[in-house]
């Protein structure tokens, strides 16, 4: 399976910046397997320009939000017309922060199935408060611009009912609306219906298991970007840590439970089990192998490795302890 993953982006922000320097860190590591652009208008360029190595899709263009729709379709018709090969094509944002390694092989098992999706289904009903403006639509069921997963053959549907599409409503609400269409009033099929496609998470927070988030929203509540970029810095380092550094066996110096040392009794625990304890690190099994330490509070274990110079991992994740040798590694 190709994927294409295309980055909405918008220059000239600091906060946006920071959130591209970060991703890209991140997404490099599977550019093996997804292959990942960062797309704009750029009213300096009269032709596409892209970067490979930069990661970045310049169009011919004003950013304007209301020409969000028409900037993702001329990024999407750039790779049907010039490098085509692609089989997925995933749209996400600056501020949003995938989780490739859990997405991938949910694509992957939801091959045949798959033709529009996403991390989030939005269920706007009413006016008031929603994205939607244009109440004639309503209700309406649409996957949120954080993560919009199109099949190749949805995209170029897309593209040829390009002046068909709402451009009165936001562009993930005027691609759902499309489809919905499509599959009800034109009957196409069900398929054209938004799919649920891993899980999606508004915040940031050590306790959430970064093996099943498919997708991390950054958008502070009261627009602060600054926070959001901060987010998506902590969210990736997460990442890096728990799917690229501890994808390998760690030495291990000492594991807490909150502030408890527990690392004797993972010790015991991997003995007792032919060598290695395997955790997702659900607090009411965790209590009940160490006690509860801070009753009615999330806790996670905290992780310090024998090379002093490797950050703590103190997030929640799925983490397997081994013993070799009277020495207790993760990974």
């Amino acid at each position: 399976m190709r994927v294409l993953h295309l980055v909405l982006y918008s220059p000239g922000n600091h906060n946006y910046d920071r959130m591209m320097h970060a991703t890209k860190t991140w997404y490099k590591q599977w550019s093996d397997r997804i292959t990942t652009y960062y797309y704009w208008y750029d009213p300096t360029v009269k032709e596409v320009l892209m970067d490979p190595d930069e990661m970045t899709l310049r169009l011919p263009g004003k950013d304007t939000y209301v020409g969000i729709l028409d900037k993702t379709l001329d990024a999407f018709r750039h790779f049907f017309n010039k490098h085509d090969g692609f089989d997925f094509f995933v749209r996400s944002n600056i501020s949003t922060v995938l989780n490739l390694v859990n997405l991938l092989p949910i694509m992957i098992a939801l091959e045949q199935r798959l033709f529009y999706g996403g991390s989030h289904i939005m269920e706007v009903k009413s006016v008031s408060g929603s994205k939607v403006v244009d109440k004639s639509v309503l209700p309406l069921s649409f996957v949120q611009g954080t993560n919009i997963i199109l099949r190749k053959d949805a995209v170029l549907h897309l593209l040829e009912h390009a002046k068909d599409l709402n451009r009165e409503i936001e562009d993930d609400a005027s691609i759902g609306l499309f489809f919905r269409e499509e599959a009800l009033l034109h009957n196409k099929g069900l398929h054209f219906l938004p799919q649920q496609v891993g899980s999606q998470f508004a915040h940031f927070s050590s306790g959430y298991n970064v093996n099943n988030v498919t997708a991390f929203r950054n958008h502070h509540f009261h627009s602060d970007r600054d926070e959001d970029a901060r987010n998506v810095q902590s969210e990736v380092g997460v990442l890096l840590q728990r799917f690229v550094f501890l994808k390998t066996k760690q030495a291990v110096s000492v594991v807490y439970y909150y502030t408890n040392i527990v690392t004797e009794k993972i010790v015991a625990l991997c003995k007792a089990q032919q060598g290695t304890w395997v955790t997702n690190q659900d607090n009411a099994k965790l209590d009940a192998l160490f006690g509860d330490p801070a009753p009615n509070l999330l806790k996670t274990l905290l992780v310090k490795f024998e090379d002093g110079d490797k950050q703590p991992f103190t997030q929640c994740a799925n983490l397997i302890f081994s013993v070799v040798n009277n020495k207790l590694f993760v990974n």
